[in-house]
């Protein structure tokens, strides 16, 4: 499929239209072959769809059969395509809360499956390609709304059907299992397969980021602001030792509750993790000295600016946070001309914030220097507070940026956006 001829589909009729081609050409062209790749250049090459926000009333589906012997609450659904002795086919896992169970289906039975589950059982769907990352939801009110993004996937996976799962981190790193996301055995538990898929995506997202340090560092100085139970941070401390065996690292997470804070140096101190420790403390009463790397992840509201500010101010070369609540900005914008009718309606004038808040923020460390992109944190069939930002120092401030920023607030009609408050 040709990317300019690309439409968003405006319901759930013609988004089954636009997948149905996909899936059933997948099935039909294999990618083994100058000629066949030749052929795929031309066509939507599926990845995998993953359908979230199940209902109370989500089941196993009548379409497809997979009896279970007791009922478990279900959690998403997977479908990516496997070559398996039959052919080509699309393999469903569905995630329950102790269990996978899966099967092998043709393209219709899981075109069924789609059109069954979707809309009645799950409230939303994300079809990854190599040509876009398509997100449909749902609301409770039957409206469908859809947005596509460039795609996260850019190398046709492994169709085995059982492909080796492939970690960034080990799942036999024995502070996880101290943490309780893995048993005695080194294997996930079944009610922190959540959990681990989040600290997988957290370390594929911030490995290239990380190796972008000058090679020759001898010191590591990282603040994880916010720690909480201090799975990232450990996550990001076996990164950083991994990637720089030689260097010095020292990572300090920074947590108000002092109960998790006890816990997060009792495990470090048992995995003899001489590099990782926890205070009991508020970020601005230890982040004064230089720092390489300031880490605040669903901080709520403003706590992410100040989380930027100090980062800034202790002159950091790489800057990782992910947002919550972003409601500074949604209470204080008066948008004109366009932007005023997006906020008609409440759904729209909160999203509309949230990605307002964003935007500033990414242009605002532009103008500081550092060259900043917006990522996905993890797939929204997880969590729908899911975006990223990282800032990277360069030295070089855009004026650019700062004209962008100013347009923007004043688009939005607003008198600030906490990050440029005098101080």
């Amino acid at each position: 499929m040709n990317k300019k001829l690309f439409i968003k589909p405006k319901n759930l009729s013609e988004f089954l239209s636009w997948l149905t081609p996909i899936l059933e050409q997948d099935t039909t062209i294999s990618n083994n072959t100058a000629k066949d790749k030749t052929n795929l250049a031309n066509h939507e090459i599926f990845v995998q769809i993953s359908l979230g926000k199940p209902t109370q009333s989500v089941s196993t589906s009548s379409t497809v059969s997979l009896t279970a012997s007791q009922p478990n609450p279900v959690k998403r659904a997977l479908l990516r395509p496997v070559t398996v002795k039959e052919g080509e086919r699309i393999l469903l896992v569905i995630t329950e809360a102790r269990r996978d169970l899966t099967r092998t289906l043709t393209v219709k039975e899981a075109l069924a499956y789609i059109r069954e589950e979707l809309g009645a059982s799950f409230q939303s769907a994300t079809v990854k390609t190599l040509e876009r990352d398509l997100f449909v939801e749902i609301t409770k009110s039957g409206a469908f709304q859809v947005g596509s993004a460039k795609p996260s996937v850019t190398v046709a996976p492994s169709r085995a059907h059982d492909r080796e799962k492939q970690f960034s981190l080990s799942p036999q790193l024995p502070w996880l299992r101290d943490l309780g996301v893995t048993n005695a055995a080194g294997e996930i538990r079944s009610d922190m397969r959540d959990k681990f898929i989040q600290i997988e995506c957290f370390a594929n997202i911030l490995r290239p980021e990380l190796e972008k340090i000058r090679a020759d560092k001898r010191h590591i100085s990282v603040v994880d602001i916010g720690s909480g139970k201090s799975y990232l941070t450990f996550a990001l401390y076996q990164l950083l030792t991994n990637i720089f065996p030689d260097a010095k690292i020292a990572v300090r997470g920074i947590e108000k509750r002092s109960d998790l804070v006890r816990l997060s140096n009792e495990v470090a101190q048992n995995n003899n993790l001489i590099g990782l420790r926890f205070v009991h403390s508020l970020a601005e009463k230890v982040l004064h000295e230089s720092i390489d790397i300031v880490v605040a992840l669903h901080a709520c509201d403003t706590a992410t600016d100040d989380a930027i500010l100090l980062a800034l101010a202790g002159q950091a070369k790489l800057i990782c946070v992910a947002p919550c609540c972003q409601k500074y900005v949604r209470k204080k914008m008066r948008p004109t001309g366009a932007l005023q009718t997006v906020t008609q309606h409440g759904i729209h004038a909160e999203r509309m914030g949230e990605t307002i808040t964003d935007a500033l923020r990414a242009l605002f460390l532009e103008t500081r220097g550092y060259a900043t992109k917006v990522v996905e944190f993890i797939d929204k069939s997880h969590t729908a507070k899911n975006t990223m930002i990282l800032g990277n120092y360069t030295g070089a401030a855009s004026a650019s940026a700062q004209e962008q920023l100013e347009k923007l607030k004043t688009g939005a009609g607003l008198p600030d956006f906490y990050l440029d408050l005098p101080r």
